[in-house]
């Protein structure tokens, strides 16, 4: 069977979140008993939400921008159709697409004193950064970060995305009943949380479909050569590599993995 790349990663959807978010939002208030709302003379006069992005770093283009025109759109589509309440602004943070970044950003935002927190796309930063808020009682919401477990942190942490333990085993499941694949091998990124939560949960589902890995490669973000893990990968003749990684990483294996005659499955 010809070797096909199979791709897990974090893919920001912006839009499409905040919808389903709206949605949900509907069937909840749907249940929830009426409550007389106090005129507008009585309401703050704007409620501030944090946001924390990657607008600088090598986040930015892939997750941060996106995720930032996303919650633009949805608090201008808010304010102007929705009178029950103050108007929304943001208090916007660049994380500058690191961890002490991100930290410093919550950190600035629960001393702000904002009530809520949303944005921080990469699970590696949000495992770091959302127990700050946690601990201080501020609601702390990601519309995509998707590493099993990070949940727990707390009840005032929330997420929109499908956590890897829902995502990859159904995932694995629907290619291997299309590609019938035997024989395969995985490459992730050893310090990625997502990437590391993603690989755990594809190498249990490989078990389940009782499907052979015989080689996992690893690589590190910020690496820029896989062409040594990949070359491994070939010469055992699997039938398809499962990737898992962010963009940054993960579009360089793609492209050095086609230049060794690697297709894209996914």
């Amino acid at each position: 069977m010809k070797m096909r790349a199979i791709i897990t990663f974090t893919c920001l959807l912006a839009s499409a979140v905040l919808m389903l978010g709206f949605l949900g939002c509907e069937k909840i208030s749907s249940v929830m008993p009426e409550v007389e709302t106090p005129p507008m003379s009585e309401m703050a006069e704007e409620i501030s939400i944090g946001v924390v992005v990657s607008l600088t770093g090598k986040h930015a283009e892939a997750y941060g921008r996106p995720m930032e025109r996303g919650f633009e759109l949805a608090r201008e589509e808010i304010n102007a159709t929705d009178s029950d309440h103050a108007p929304f602004t943001f208090v916007t943070l660049d994380n500058h697409s690191t961890v002490e970044g991100t930290v410093n950003a919550v950190q600035e935002l629960v001393d702000h004193g904002v009530p809520a927190i949303v944005g921080v796309a990469v699970s590696t930063y949000l495992k770091e950064a959302f127990p700050i808020a946690q601990a201080n009682g501020v609601v702390a919401f990601s519309s995509v970060s998707s590493a099993a477990g990070l949940s727990s942190i707390g009840d005032f942490v929330f997420r929109a995305g499908l956590a890897a333990d829902k995502l990859i085993p159904g995932g694995v499941m629907a290619t291997h009943e299309k590609l019938g694949y035997q024989k395969v091998a995985a490459i992730y990124d050893a310090v990625d949380v997502f990437s590391m939560s993603s690989h755990a949960e594809a190498l249990k589902a490989f078990e389940m479909q009782g499907v052979d890995v015989l080689a996992v490669e690893t690589f590190q973000t910020g690496d820029t050569d896989f062409s040594a893990q990949l070359a491994r990968i070939m010469a055992l003749e699997v039938d398809a590599l499962f990737i898992s990684g962010l963009a940054s990483e993960l579009i360089p294996v793609i492209r050095q993995g086609r230049e060794l005659g690697i297709p894209d499955s996914v």
